[in-house]
């Protein structure tokens, strides 16, 4: 399904455990990875700037040699810039099919300016983004697979999106699939919202693929109660469009999915429905494969 990637870096300890998480989501043979790093020109950094880009390309080289192989061809960039921009950028010169990043760095600092960036690339980002939590990645050699997927829905045409994408990776996997829909608590239980009447075609919709699915209708705040069943079902991935556009959209799709994204350690795999078209900044590249 995915076949050129896009995964920018911050720490590399993480970077072998996305990879490894790729591979349960793309049903292809081979895949091209690149590798990408933005160093800041910040002022305020006492590194000299040369040294960090140094510094980046080594940490570059030393992952594309451990991650090279005959179905997974890796590539490098380092570029001088800020990263949300450096990271638009590169995705509007070449033809990715997927980003995949941390949602946070380790600690500190780190954790949110690293943070911010994965939500800023999400808002501004027009193919999909697998985020990882950094947790995900202190046991890299017990990677799970796939055997049950969260889809969060308020039944609109946007967040419905990704149910060609969702059928497709829980087949592969042979994946159980919930498909969740949270009222908000202001609303009116007996309303029928778009979720309720489009469940039935979609359910057939699902039927003729094979794929096993469980609608849930639940109450609540709708970033918790994604939250709490992702603990108590024991999800392996998360799948949801950040989008939703009627007056049904009580909850927000874009604000829930990003609050989501701050606490789930569960891989997440999220999809844009707006039409995006980022400003295209001039790269300054030091380093490509």
């Amino acid at each position: 399904m995915f076949t050129n990637i896009l995964v920018p870096i911050d720490s590399s300890e993480i970077s072998d455990r996305i990879l490894k998480s790729l591979k349960k989501i793309q049903t292809g043979t081979e895949i091209k990875v690149e590798l990408f790093t933005a160093v800041s020109p910040d002022v305020t950094n006492n590194t000299p700037l040369q040294l960090r880009i140094k510094h980046a390309e080594k940490k570059l080289d030393t992952l594309q040699k451990a991650l090279q192989t005959e179905q997974c061809i890796v590539t490098k960039k380092v570029v001088m810039g800020e990263p949300v921009d450096r990271i638009l950028n590169r995705l509007k010169t070449d033809q990715f099919d997927l980003v995949a990043m941390a949602t946070h760095g380790r600690s500190g600092i780190s954790r949110m300016y690293w943070g911010s960036i994965a939500e800023n690339v999400l808002r501004q980002c027009h193919v999909p983004l697998l985020l990882l939590h950094p947790s995900l990645s202190e046991q890299p050699n017990q990677v799970s697979p796939v055997k049950k997927i969260l889809f969060p829905t308020d039944g609109s045409e946007f967040a419905n999106s990704i149910i060609p994408m969702a059928q497709h990776i829980a087949k592969f996997n042979a994946a159980e699939l919930i498909m969740l829909h949270v009222k908000a608590d202001d609303q009116a239980v007996n309303e029928a919202s778009p979720f309720e009447k489009s469940l039935k075609d979609v359910l057939e919709g699902f039927a003729k693929t094979g794929v096993t699915v469980e609608p849930r209708v639940l109450l609540g705040d709708p970033a918790q109660v994604i939250l709490d069943v992702i603990e108590k079902e024991d999800i392996d991935l998360v799948m949801i469009s950040t989008h939703g556009r009627d007056r049904f959209d009580r909850w927000k799709m874009g604000s829930v999915a990003e609050h989501v994204l701050r606490h789930c350690h569960t891989p997440m795999l999220m999809k844009r429905t707006s039409e995006i078209q980022p400003e295209t900044v001039k790269e300054q590249s030091t380093t490509s494969a």
